[in-house]
């Protein structure tokens, strides 16, 4: 897996302390058959699903990754953008899962998450919510479903199907597009359902990586903000 809203800035959730005590737990206990990873990025504008959460403001994302040999996986993602000359904190996600091979060469993934998150629009709107998924990945491509019981509000379900995939056409570069719906069930039940988009490419320096994409929604999600549905979104990544 990659690939994460309230007034004030969020606090650390149980979820999210959950993670970081299994990172370290599991690190001490084999460090050396575990892999533990990080990322700093940087973007012109960070949107989750289509959704523009630093509101056309550049963004930066902290991001830890445990891997262990048997399949288990876990991680936390920060984002934070700069508002009036001041970090602004949009929240964080965490996951946990399992992946295994199969003998066509497949990959099963199973896992849960949890979005903690916000956006800005004429105010600050919470985007707070946890899911389960499951999904296979290939060489090239990937497809998961996540449902949530609870999505934004008790009660309101939601599904979320996507797909990603890439492709290296040349030593040091990457060909990447994602596509998503979210889909209503329950309560919400009778809505459209939300599609996001993204294509776009990536250029490869050791350890660091610079990228550029398109991305785009529809309909608006509401609340409606001043961003457009569509958007090229350029950031750069350090890798650890």
């Amino acid at each position: 897996m990659a690939g994460g809203a309230r007034s004030a800035p969020a606090q650390a959730t149980p979820p999210l302390c959950l993670v970081f005590t299994l990172l370290v737990a599991l690190g001490l206990a084999r460090p050396a058959q575990a892999q533990i990873s990080g990322t700093v990025g940087v973007q012109s504008d960070y949107r989750y699903r289509g959704i523009p959460l630093s509101s056309g403001r550049p963004a930066a994302t902290f991001d830890l990754a445990y891997d262990h040999p048997s399949g288990l996986y876990a991680g936390v993602s920060t984002i934070v953008d700069g508002e009036q000359g001041h970090a602004n904190f949009l929240g964080d996600i965490e996951y946990l899962g399992y992946v295994t091979p199969t003998r066509g060469g497949l990959s099963l993934d199973v896992g849960l998450d949890n979005q903690d998150l916000s956006y800005v629009g004429d105010k600050r709107y919470p985007l707070t919510y946890s899911e389960v998924y499951a999904g296979v990945i290939g060489a090239h491509l990937s497809a998961h479903l996540h449902y949530s019981p609870d999505y934004v509000r008790a009660g309101y379900g939601s599904l979320y199907a996507d797909a990603d995939g890439s492709m290296q056409p040349a030593e040091h570069w990457r060909l990447f597009a994602h596509v998503g719906s979210t889909i209503p069930v329950g309560y919400l039940e009778g809505r459209r359902p939300r599609y996001d988009a993204r294509v776009g490419v990536a250029r490869q320096f050791g350890p660091f990586e610079l990228q550029a994409s398109l991305t785009t929604t529809t309909p608006d999600p509401p609340p409606r903000t001043p961003q457009g549905r569509t958007a090229v979104v350029v950031g750069a990544s350090w890798f650890f």
